[in-house]
């Protein structure tokens, strides 16, 4: 195909929009309709390279919810799920924007059957909201699949039984779904992390003001024995249990409950992990071996770049390492469902196109093992607060790149709850235009200098990208020479 209505391919302005078996071919001043393939044939040959027209996104593909009857409301995760967070707080689940509960003072059958649960669920099947659930609502509101929709699908199949659960009715069994972060021991600094999640950033954050307690270990509860003692009683009903951190493969209390696990024989129990993948091994345990003994293992991976920007994003990480650790576990462990999950910010979404090929290049074809988590805080590393020149830019190429991703083989059905990559990406792209949070730029400057400066570190020359953004403002300049200048000159005026 080398023209369109008579038109050399070569004199048009190519733009490509996926649109179900067919691709709309925009070559301006004309469109046509052409097979999807033919589309990547020429997108391979010639990307679009006007920088100033209108975004021509891939056509919206929402998530089919898991029921019509759960609504905008109603969440499954308080009738089923505990999530104890890093410092003892206990909550519905992770994202929850405030503790009800504390491990450390409590025990878990009495956050479970307290009234703060109990009031949150009578809410949820009254089809209210709440707005301590904010940070679903939010991602929903740009097409993106919530936690709360995860959480709807995976354990929907309970909700009729729930009808009956007003006033009187008998307290809940215990939780059978945990997510258990037993402290932020973590041995990575990732730019958009911070103390509370990492212990690895306690030095830094002390500098800057930032600590989140006077020690670098913030444990969850009281003692490691103490927190080993209060899951072991849920262990003959759990289904499912999610471990995080900090780097939960750092946690001794995480491989005691694998090995109590073991004593009892619920190797059925779903594991499902957050984790850096930087080490396998612990005390000479190796975590490669147990996973073996389990049936049903989900190891989702963060990693937010690849080479050189991946090690400056997640400070810690060695790529090479990564890598090996990813080959080793397709090896020695391939019923383990790996996912990648991507944090998606102002440091990679000009670069995710070449973030997905490296990790495909690791040995996957299949593009569903791709999670992409639009990050919401700190707002100063959003991607919402690029300029509109580079969010068009970016938004086309994105809208681009997953239509590839969709096109390509498959050669396993996914079990991704998360769906398919293509709607994940018209997500990021929603998101990133929903809002402009261009103010927050000087400050995404600001403390990218101070890490740069404690660090040692140059963003610029590793996100080149960011240079617009990375270059003081005038205003910046003006309240810089006024501190500098002006101010001590007042000073020794009036002393």
């Amino acid at each position: 195909m080398d023209s369109i209505n008579g038109r050399e391919i070569a004199s048009l302005d190519l733009h490509y929009c996926i649109e179900g078996d067919e691709a709309a071919l925009y070559a301006w001043p004309v469109r046509e309709r052409i097979p999807v393939s033919t589309a990547h044939t020429l997108a391979a040959m010639r990307l679009p390279s006007d920088m100033t027209s209108e975004i021509l996104a891939v056509p919206r593909q929402d998530a089919e919810p898991s029921s019509p009857d759960f609504g905008d409301a109603m969440c499954m995760a308080p009738f089923v799920n505990l999530a104890v967070a890093i410092g003892g707080g206990s909550s519905p689940c992770c994202l929850f924007s405030e503790p009800i509960g504390d491990v450390r003072r409590q025990s878990i059958a009495e956050i479970w059957s307290s009234d703060a649960f109990a009031k949150l669920r009578t809410r949820f099947l009254a089809g209210k909201r709440d707005g301590r659930c904010r940070r679903c609502y939010k991602t929903e509101e740009t097409g993106g699949l919530s936690l709360r929709n995860v959480f709807n699908s995976q354990f929907g199949e309970r909700a009729p039984s729930l009808a009956a659960m007003q006033g009187d009715a008998p307290a809940l069994p215990p939780p059978v779904s945990l997510d258990v972060r037993f402290s932020n021991l973590c041995n990575f600094s990732c730019r958009t992390c911070y103390h509370g999640a990492s212990t690895k950033w306690f030095a830094d954050a002390k500098k800057l003001g930032w600590e989140q307690a006077p020690e670098a270990l913030i444990p969850t509860f009281n003692s490691s024995a103490e927190g080993i003692a209060a899951i072991v009683p849920l262990l003959d009903n759990v289904e499912k249990i999610y471990f995080a951190g900090g780097e939960p493969l750092l946690h001794e209390p995480h491989y005691a409950i694998l090995a109590k696990l073991l004593d009892l024989g619920r190797t059925d129990v779903r594991l499902e992990y957050n984790t850096n993948f930087s080490e396998l091994e612990l005390a000479r345990v190796d975590v490669l071996a147990l996973w073996s003994l389990f049936t049903h293992v989900k190891v989702g991976v963060s990693i937010d770049g690849s080479g050189k920007r991946g090690e400056l994003v997640r400070k810690g990480l060695d790529w090479d390492v990564f890598a090996e650790n990813v080959r080793k576990l397709k090896t020695r462990c391939p019923h383990v469902a790996i996912r990648f999950d991507i944090t998606v910010s102002i440091f990679n979404i000009a670069v995710l196109e070449d973030l997905v090929r490296d990790l495909m290049a690791l040995g996957f074809t299949d593009p569903d093992v791709l999670r992409f988590n639009v990050l919401l805080e700190p707002t100063h590393y959003s991607i919402q607060i690029l300029p509109k020149r580079m969010k068009r830019r970016i938004a086309r190429r994105l809208g681009l790149f997953s239509g590839l991703l969709a096109a390509a083989p498959v050669v396993a059905v996914s079990s991704s709850e998360y769906g398919t990559a293509k709607p994940q990406l018209q997500h990021v792209i929603d998101h990133m235009l929903a809002r402009d949070r261009s103010s927050e730029i000087e400050a995404f400057r600001r403390v990218t200098s101070q890490l740069d400066g404690l660090r040692r570190e140059r963003t610029l020359d590793t996100c080149p990208e960011l240079a617009p953004l990375l270059a003081p403002s005038a205003s910046a300049i003006a309240l810089s020479w006024i501190r500098e200048r002006i101010l001590p000159r007042l000073r020794q005026a009036t002393a």
